[in-house]
């Protein structure tokens, strides 16, 4: 939707036409509805901005969607409780080495930070990227 242009936090401009991609994505869609559904999608790397802001602003961890389906969920849940011995790490992309120590993370980590935004360390706890 992004290439071509459409902006799903914004409606569409009317001198767009749109039947194409309603024939693509169901033929009796309703768009507006379809349009309404992708905003209210919310992604591990939207969680994890989300998580940084709360902690940062000392919230509750409230409105978070994908990171609590993170099998690793009650260990982060547990270690944003402890901000004196907090383990948490927050990354503007996925990394190669944990950035507390620079120690190179093993293949599966990479692989795990890369395509779910969360990995967990043996060095220094979790490492969250903010976008993919």
């Amino acid at each position: 939707m992004m290439t071509a242009g459409i902006d799903p936090d914004r409606e569409p401009d009317p001198e767009f036409a749109l039947p194409g991609f309603a024939e693509l994505m169901a033929p009796e869609a309703d768009m507006a509805f379809v349009l309404a559904a992708i905003r209210a999608t919310r992604t591990v790397h939207d969680d994890v901005r989300t998580l940084e802001a709360a902690l940062l602003e000392g919230r509750k961890l409230d409105g978070l969607s994908a990171l609590p389906l993170h099998e690793g969920w009650e260990e982060l849940r547990r270690q944003c409780a402890a901000p004196g011995r907090r383990r948490v790490h927050f990354v503007d992309r996925p990394v190669a080495a944990c950035p507390a120590c620079n120690i190179t993370l093993l293949p599966y980590l990479k692989s795990e930070l890369a395509r779910k935004g969360v990995c967990e360390t043996r060095c220094h706890g979790f490492i969250l990227a903010r976008n993919p």
